[in-house]
């Protein structure tokens, strides 16, 4: 599954990436965040993301199911952060 990230901050784009989620673990790390995603198979296949934001230390956990969006997904973290994410399923 391939899963694309939008981190908003006071409703304006923050931070963008792309996961790769089909290894146990994966980081990326910008200049804004620091990300891990663990791949999960407990009772169905899931990504759990970590996302730590750099100049606060914020930290956001979300786990994500294997599926394949039909639209962003949008979780109201906090009054100042905003995730949104796109997941495409593949046959791997």
């Amino acid at each position: 599954m391939q899963v694309h990230i939008k981190l908003y901050k006071n409703a304006t784009i923050y931070e963008q990436w792309v996961c790769n989620v089909y290894e146990d673990k994966y980081q990326i790390t910008t200049d804004f965040i620091i990300s891990e995603f663990q791949l999960i198979e407990a009772n169905g296949k899931c990504a759990e993301l970590m996302i730590k934001v750099k100049e606060n230390n914020y930290t956001i956990a979300l786990l994500i199911p294997f599926h394949q969006s039909d639209e962003w997904e949008i979780i109201t973290i906090s009054d100042e952060y905003i995730v949104g994410y796109y997941c495409i399923l593949d046959d791997e």
